[in-house]
C-alpha cells in the first residue's frame, strides 16, 4: 500500500504519519512543494499516440500508481531555486514551476482517493460559504458581517454596543525585519477609535461577528465519522479570552472531550455539505451550554492534540485512515495499528532527522514549526 502526500518539507506532521504507516509495512511518497523545482523534477509526458499512456514522474518516481490514499496536506508554492540563477529569473521561474505543477495535480491519482478531494478543498476555504453551510445544517453562529464598508462596520458595532470581534480571512503573520520573529493577529475585540478609521476599514476587509460568552471551546478533528477533540478552558487565561490559539505558553486546562450525539450529527452533516472527509472543527460551548460554530480548518493540525493529552490516539488514527479513507471510516481501538503514538514518533532517529532539518532550514524552520504547529 502507498500513501501520497502533498505538503512541504518542514511538516511534521507528514513525517509523523510517513514513520508511522512505514512502520506499518506502507509505504509513503512525500511531494514537498516547496523543494521544487530546485531540489526535485517533475516530468509530464504525452505522446502523439493515445494508445501510449500517460506518464508522470516525481524525481523519476511515477504519479501514475494507484494510491491507497492522496493526503492533500498542504499547497505551498514553489521556492526552490538555484543560487546561479538570475535574480532578475527568479519570479519567472517560479511562476512556471507553478503552473506545471498545477496542472499535474489533477491528473494523477484518478481512482485513487484524495484526502479532501481539490475542488472541495477549495470550496470549504472559504470562510463565508463556510458560515452559510453551518447555518444551513442548523448550527448556531455568531451574528456576523464580512466587510470593508465602514458605516456597514460602524452600525454592526452600534448594534452590538461594541461587544464584537474583528477576524481575518486568513491567518495572518508580521516579520520582524530586525530580529527575524515572528508575530501572529489572533481574534480581537474591536476598540472603539478603530471604527472611526475609514482607511483602516476599507482598505482590509474583514470578518466581525458578535462576541459570544464561553464556558469552554472546543477542537475535534474528524477522520470520516471518526474524531479526536478536547475541551479547552480558554476563559482561565486572560491572553486566550477571545482565541485560545493566543495561548502561547500553553496556560489553559485542556481535556479529552466527547461531543453530544446531536453535535456529532451536525458536524458529519457540515462535512457532507462540503464533501470533504476530514477537518478540524472549533467550536463554543456558552455558559449555559449551547454549542455554537466559528469555523472548520480543512487541515487544520491535530498532533498537539495528542501531545498535550497522549490519551488522544491522533495519529494512530489518522494513519488507519489514510490507509483506508472514507467519509463512512470509523475507529476501533482495538484495531489500533501498533507503535504509532506521537510520543513513540518523538523518541525515533526519524524525529531526530526532522528536527535536524528544521534547524538546518535556520529561522525559517524555526518560525515554521512554531506557526504551523497549531491552527
Amino acid at each position: 500500500m502507498t500513501v501520497l502526500m502533498l505538503t512541504d518539507s518542514l511538516d511534521v506532521h507528514c513525517d509523523a504519519v510517513r514513520w508511522a504507516l512505514a512502520n506499518n509495512g506502507a509505504e509513503c511518497l512525500l511531494w514537498c512543494l516547496d523543494l521544487f523545482p530546485g531540489n526535485q523534477t517533475l516530468s509530464l509526458r504525452l505522446r502523439p499516440d493515445v494508445r501510449h499512456p500517460i506518464e508522470i514522474a516525481l524525481d523519476e518516481r511515477s504519479l501514475m500508481t494507484e494510491f491507497s490514499s492522496i493526503w492533500l496536506r498542504r499547497l505551498p508554492e514553489p521556492q526552490s531555486v538555484s543560487e546561479m540563477l538570475n535574480p532578475a529569473d527568479v519570479s519567472m521561474a517560479l511562476s512556471e514551476a507553478d503552473k506545471l505543477a498545477s496542472g499535474v495535480r489533477p491528473l494523477i491519482g484518478k481512482n485513487s482517493v484524495w484526502i479532501n478531494p481539490i475542488e472541495s478543498r477549495r470550496r470549504s476555504a472559504l470562510k463565508p460559504v463556510q458560515l452559510v453551510a453551518a447555518r444551513a445544517v442548523g448550527w448556531r453562529i455568531p451574528d456576523t458581517l464580512l466587510s470593508n464598508d465602514p458605516d456597514e462596520i460602524r452600525a454592526f458595532y452600534r448594534e452590538h454596543r461594541g461587544n464584537i470581534l474583528y477576524k481575518t480571512f486568513n491567518q495572518a503573520y508580521w516579520r520582524n525585519s530586525s530580529t527575524g520573529t515572528v508575530s501572529a493577529f489572533y481574534a480581537s475585540k474591536v476598540p472603539e477609535h478603530l471604527v472611526h478609521n475609514d482607511v483602516a476599514l476599507s482598505c482590509c476587509p474583514g470578518i466581525y461577528q458578535q462576541y459570544v460568552n464561553k464556558h469552554s471551546e472546543l477542537r475535534a478533528t474528524f477522520f470520516g465519522r471518526a474524531y479526536v477533540a478536547a475541551r479547552i478552558y480558554s476563559q482561565q487565561i486572560p491572553t486566550a479570552v477571545t482565541d485560545w490559539r493566543s495561548d502561547l505558553k500553553h496556560e489553559a486546562v485542556m481535556e479529552r472531550a466527547y461531543l453530544p450525539s446531536h453535535v456529532y450529527e451536525k458536524c458529519l452533516a457540515f462535512m457532507q455539505e462540503m464533501n470533504i472527509m476530514h477537518g478540524s472543527f472549533d467550536l463554543i460551548q456558552t455558559p449555559d451550554g449551547e454549542y455554537v460554530f466559528l469555523e472548520m480548518n480543512e487541515m487544520g493540525q491535530f498532533l498537539w492534540l495528542e501531545e498535550r493529552l497522549p490519551e488522544i490516539p491522533a495519529l494512530n488514527m489518522f494513519a488507519s485512515f489514510a490507509l483506508n479513507p472514507s467519509n463512512t471510516f470509523e475507529y476501533r481501538e482495538h484495531e489500533r495499528l501498533p507503535a504509532t503514538s506521537f510520543k513513540d514518533y518523538l523518541a525515533t532517529p526519524d524525529c531526530h532527522s526532522f528536527r535536524q532539518r528544521l534547524s538546518e532550514a535556520g529561522e525559517r524552520g524555526a518560525n515554521h514549526y512554531k506557526v504551523n504547529y497549531v491552527e
